[in-house]
């Protein structure tokens, strides 16, 4: 069986066993027919129906031929990747993203477990979707029942510190109210100054 294995912002993949033989994968050089740059983009359309499309970066794919046996087959991948990041927040944050589309069209697909071990110094903010659970010292469970979106997405940072955390818990918004009333004492202590010594000066006069 032809198989086609999307990973996004994929750097290359390292080892792909198929019931526990190590088998060959290899980048798409020529993408099969029900493949299509129709807009010249560079990124490959593939339709399981009139309406649903899901657009890939050839970057992004590794295709592979397996044989499958009768019953339950495992599938194990390992790639090395680079995650998306913002330079805009408190927090710098990272996302990487996971390829789900086609599987909400397989009649028999059921809950999909994702067990995910981070290092120490970083932990999960967020997911897209499916049931997150920390189950502590850098392992994650993650469970979705229903698939809702194309990509997964997990975002993720290094652990913040108290003071870090007290900032996040407060954020840009609280900083600027704080700011606010700390400079309006010191101006209202400022006035308070200014009002006595010109007493002092009326007093003296």
């Amino acid at each position: 069986m032809y198989l086609i294995f999307v990973d996004i912002n994929m750097l290359a993949s390292e080892n792909i066993s198929v019931n526990g033989k190590t088998i060959t994968a290899s980048k798409i050089k020529k993408f099969p027919e029900n493949f299509k740059d129709k807009d010249g983009d560079g990124l490959y359309e593939l339709k399981f129906d009139q309406t649903n499309t899901y657009y890939i970066p050839p970057d992004d794919v590794i295709t592979f031929v397996a044989n499958f046996e009768a019953g339950e087959n495992e599938i194990i991948i390992e790639y090395n990747g680079y995650p998306d990041y913002n330079v805009y927040a408190l927090l710098r944050e990272f996302k990487t993203e996971y390829a789900l589309y086609p599987s909400k069209f397989w009649e028999s697909f059921g809950p999909i477990e994702v067990n995910i071990n981070m290092p120490n110094d970083t932990e999960i903010r967020s997911v897209n979707q499916g049931a997150l659970k920390n189950l502590k010292n850098g392992n994650y469970q993650l469970k979705i029942d229903k698939i809702v979106l194309d990509d997964l997405e997990i975002n993720f940072s290094t652990k913040p510190s108290i003071l870090g955390k007290i900032l996040l818990f407060i954020q840009p918004i609280g900083l600027i109210c704080i700011s606010f009333f700390i400079l309006a004492f010191l101006h209202f202590k400022w006035l308070k100054t200014l009002e006595n010594a010109d007493q002092k000066s009326l007093i003296i006069a």
